[in-house]
């Protein structure tokens, strides 16, 4: 397993490795983001929805901008 990783400095595994927490944790928090928006915010369903379609609209322009 070993010979398939790449040997890259210190700092750059960190930096891989926050970008993974970062996604994950995102992931887990997106499910409830339309209902914190609807129950909490008070927004109608649809304005919650898209707030949420929004954002990931603009995470997927981003990322294929990167």
């Amino acid at each position: 397993m070993r010979r398939h990783l790449p040997s890259l400095p210190r700092a750059a595994w960190q930096l891989l490795a926050a970008g993974s927490l970062s996604a994950v944790a995102n992931g887990l928090t997106y499910p409830f983001l339309v209902v914190y928006l609807h129950r909490v915010r008070d927004l109608s369903l649809g304005t919650a929805g898209v707030a949420a379609a929004t954002i990931a609209a603009a995470a997927i322009a981003v990322n294929l901008a990167a």
